[in-house]
């Protein structure tokens, strides 16, 4: 592999590069698909693998290539002649089993030992997690280890040679003034000491060598000829990991040492992953996730920031067919891990709460990230061995700026944001406002005009000169900062007042596009509504009215809805945009993708432009399947009359792409972020009616 997948690159950098080397994971289980999908699964995060639903044909193929790892299913293995097969395959060629049950109890985890397993997966299977314990395979956890004898003396001599005829290196020490020095220069995986050393006392020596950072996980063990109860009082203080007689034979005593070491490096690569990563989840740590937060928030109060904190409760749906925890965290935290564009942080903060801390301001990245997020929990993620699952959504938003001080306000806001209340009351005065304080800070801001407009530009791939602006709405908080419309519009929605913004926005747009009357190329804006405003009755008259008393022509106006919120109200969108036809203003259909039309919307809605899901244009010099069905809908929408634009391009690599394509348009921020491009003062212009 050329990059590590990100889902587990932070375990071990740069390990998945050398796993092409190790030998393959095997696969067993009675489910073909499942079997299969899993391999192809580990196959995308650098292992060699090979899958199979029969234990013989499995075992024929480990006499021609070894396996490193076999992945079962429990209950294969509970037939005795698969059990009797497997064993046998272990005792030719012994590797790790790693067995996988649909149930969790102590007796399913007591017979996986008897088994032989040597580590217990619950199913629906997280496959990062066990990519992470695959990995300490193949880095070595049973590599020879190198030994430090430490001794005042030569009594630990004979033993030194015997370890080394062994295969274990063994570096002898004294306890000269420069031991210290010596063993963090060349730290062993473990240190031998004779506990009946004269020159030095060991109950002051071991301690003493613990207070040494670098020394304080090292383990150690101890020999002495005497009574090993006098030890007892330091077993404690110098960590010690074993006492042992010094008539301990070399053979007892190296795999006492391996065990030891064994154990050693499974810790702390198990502190390294742990540190980071929610082992259930696979996603990052709440610890973790808390301290990127702080630090993000740190910037954002320096420089202005540009992270977004993205909150998520995902409640299994009641017709779910499988509905349990696991499942869920499963299925919810695999659809992070592919949505969440690097480098975010996605975490699992407990159960059925997730975050995610997105480092952009981008409106569209945002837009789309939240909508498909929305989308895929709420039409269902399948995962293997299971039907698709179908989650309850509530998602908030807060963007990191200078009135966040601390985690746990940007927590309680997004969390406001998505509808729930705080976990616990920070007592800070600059803590958001709660969400029965939305409705009367949302008024506020209308009364006061305290929202601006910004526009983005959309470029023709023909290279002709174009008129054509998307327009985005502000809200400023009582500081005068900026706020998202992820962020106050999921209120505003909530609480009915988002078709007040809608006009506020129309009104907004139409006193600029008045100003504009005088220019050459006079301007077109494309301005997003909610599904709410079509359905509010008199809006058609009410905005025939504006158009008519600031002498703009309706031509200028393209008002864009999302494909989601067409598909859910559909006859009353095609009632609406009709009257909006009438009237001489331009439609378009935004986040189309044609594999999720199943109610041929360009057909049956009467649409001028159609604005491409990122879904497809993310990945499509990768993916010849959403290349083909970009071309497709370029194709399509031309017969009916329609102009295509892609929007959220990111650099310019993928122009010749759309090109190539027959795409009309591209809008994104390499050209240019939205910006007052127009100038003028945006709060001298407010309005009265806002009904």
């Amino acid at each position: 592999m050329d990059q590590p997948n990100p889902q587990i690159a932070d375990i071990e950098p740069g390990f998945a590069a050398n796993l092409s080397d190790q030998p393959p994971v095997y696969i067993l289980s009675p489910q073909a698909e499942e079997a299969a999908e899993l391999a192809a699964e580990l196959r995308e995060l650098g292992f060699r693998t090979r899958h199979f639903v029969r234990a013989d044909v499995l075992v024929n193929a480990a006499r021609q290539i070894a396996p490193g790892a076999l992945v079962a299913d429990s209950g294969l293995l509970a037939e005795e002649a698969t059990r009797d097969m497997v064993q046998t395959l272990r005792e030719e060629h012994p590797c790790s089993l790693f067995l996988l049950s649909h149930r969790d109890t102590l007796r399913d985890r007591l017979a996986a030992v008897r088994l032989g397993g040597d580590a217990f997966f619950l199913r629906p299977l997280n496959v990062p997690v066990l990519a992470y314990r695959l990995q300490h395979l193949a880095t070595g956890l049973d590599a020879p280890c190198t030994l430090a004898a430490l001794d005042d003396g030569e009594k630990l001599n004979g033993l030194a040679r015997e370890l080394e005829q062994a295969g274990h290196p063994v570096k002898r020490l004294t306890t000269r003034p420069d031991l210290l020095a010596t063993l963090t220069d060349d730290l062993p995986d473990l240190l031998l000491v004779n506990g009946d050393m004269t020159g030095l006392n060991p109950l002051e020596l071991l301690p003493a060598l613990r207070q040494y950072p670098g020394l304080y996980s090292l383990p150690v063990l101890l020999m002495t000829a005497g009574d090993k109860r006098r030890f007892d009082g330091i077993a404690e203080r110098a960590a010690l990991d074993g006492i042992v007689g010094s008539n301990i034979s070399s053979v007892d005593l190296a795999g006492i040492i391996r065990s030891r070491v064994r154990r050693a490096r499974g810790l702390q690569a198990s502190w390294r992953y742990h540190s980071r990563r929610d082992p259930a989840s696979g996603l990052h740590s709440r610890a973790h996730f808390m301290d990127e937060l702080r630090q993000a928030i740190t910037v954002a109060r320096q420089t202005g920031g540009g992270a977004t904190l993205i909150y998520l409760t995902a409640t299994a749906a009641g017709n779910s067919p499988d509905p349990s925890p696991q499942a869920s965290l499963v299925a919810v935290a695999g659809l992070l891990q592919r949505l969440l564009p690097p480098p975010a942080v996605g975490a699992h903060l407990q159960q059925g709460q997730f975050a995610a801390m997105v480092y952009t301001r981008d409106e569209h990245t945002l837009d789309t990230l939240i909508t498909d997020l929305r989308r895929h929990l709420g039409e269902g993620i399948r995962i293997p061995g299971s039907l698709p699952l179908c989650f309850d959504v509530q998602l908030g938003t807060t963007l990191l700026g200078s009135q966040i001080s601390s985690p746990l306000q940007a927590l309680d806001q997004a969390r406001r944001a998505a509808g729930e209340q705080p976990e616990a009351d920070t007592g800070d005065a600059a803590a958001p406002l709660m969400e029965r304080e939305w409705k009367s800070e949302l008024g506020r801001a209308l009364k006061e005009n305290r929202f601006r407009l910004v526009y983005q530009p959309i470029a023709s791939l023909t290279g002709q000169p174009t008129n054509l602006y998307e327009v985005f709405v502000r809200m400023l908080d009582g500081n005068g900062q900026d706020l998202l419309p992820q962020e106050f519009l999921p209120p505003a929605q909530r609480l009915g007042l988002n078709r007040h913004i809608d006009r506020w926005v129309i009104l907004r747009a139409l006193n600029v596009l008045a100003e504009q009357q005088s220019r050459r190329e006079k301007p077109v804006f494309f301005i997003k509504l909610f599904a709410e405003t079509l359905e509010t009755r008199g809006f058609a008259l009410w905005l025939a009215e504006q158009i008519r008393s600031t002498g703009v022509a309706a031509d200028h106006l393209v008002f864009q809805l999302s494909k989601q919120a067409a598909s859910h109200r559909l006859q009353t969108v095609i009632d609406a945009f009709r009257s909006l036809r009438d009237m001489g203003c331009g439609l378009a259909l935004e986040h189309y993708n044609p594999a999720d039309d199943h109610q041929d919307l360009l057909a049956q809605l009467p649409l001028d432009y159609v604005k491409i899901s990122p879904e497809l244009t993310r990945d499509m010099l990768t993916n010849p399947d959403h290349l083909r069905d970009i071309q497709g809908l370029a194709s399509r929408a031309r017969k009916h009359g329609l102009r295509t634009i892609a929007a959220l391009i990111q650099d310019a690599s993928a122009m010749s792409g759309l090109w190539g394509a027959g795409i009309d348009y591209i809008q994104g921020y390499f050209m240019q972020p939205p910006a007052d491009v127009f100038g003028g003062e945006e709060l001298a212009h407010g309005t009265d009616d806002q009904q």
